[in-house]
């Protein structure tokens, strides 16, 4: 079995709480204290990925290197 190791330091956490109506998106950038939280409509896969994106470009300029997103959702 092979692990993976990460520099914390340089990963964007997103935790999205997916409902019918909305998405819920909770990210924790490098070198930043509090979450920032966005909502977006349900379904809408083209605007989380758009979201994400210019999340990585903030945190890109933030940093000078490009950090990795580790992402979990909850449904129900």
């Amino acid at each position: 079995m092979s692990t993976i190791s990460f520099d914390q330091e340089n990963i964007i956490a997103v935790a999205i709480e997916l409902s019918r109506s909305t998405w819920l998106i909770a990210a924790q950038l490098p070198g930043v204290e509090k979450p920032r939280f966005y909502k977006i409509v349900a379904g809408d896969t083209m605007a989380l990925l758009s979201h994400l994106s210019l999340l990585r470009s903030c945190a890109t300029d933030q940093l000078g290197c490009t950090p990795a997103v580790s992402c979990c959702f909850e449904a129900g």
